[in-house]
Parts: structure tokens; C-alpha cells; sequence
């Protein structure tokens, strides 16, 4: 039995540093992801965090450029 106190969840402006980090090493700004591949752990706490990082980094894009955000499980 695994005791919840002991997990640790990131939160959405730590992953939204990686998402960025991670823009910025393969040379691309949030503008040129068209489609996103999300975790989603399918908890209710996992993915709004998720969300909100994503929002943060990809949410302010022009008017006719949609982000398609998917997870296949």
C-alpha cells in the first residue's frame, strides 16, 4: 500500500518551464506547434495542471491558428 502523502505533483508553472525549455532546444517558438500530444493521468489535480502549462505557453496565439491538443492511451 502506497501512502499518498509521498507523491509529489509538479505544478503548472514548473511544467510550463519545461515545455518552453523544451521549445527552445529543438529551435521552435510556441507559434510552430500545430499539434500537442498531452500526458493526461486522467486525475483531476494532474490535468488541469497539465492545462494550465499548456495554456500558458501555446494560449496566446493569433486568431486562426489552433493548437489540437490530444492523448491517446
Amino acid at each position: 500500500e502506497v501512502n499518498a502523502k509521498h507523491f509529489a505533483i509538479p505544478g503548472a508553472k514548473s511544467q510550463a518551464r519545461a515545455i518552453e525549455s523544451a521549445l527552445s532546444e529543438a529551435g521552435c517558438k510556441a507559434s510552430d506547434i500545430d499539434m500537442l500530444e498531452a500526458h493526461a493521468t486522467g486525475t483531476q489535480g494532474g490535468d488541469t495542471i497539465e492545462l494550465e502549462a499548456i495554456y500558458s505557453v501555446y494560449g496566446k496565439r493569433e486568431s486562426g491558428q489552433p493548437l489540437w491538443l490530444g492523448s491517446c492511451k
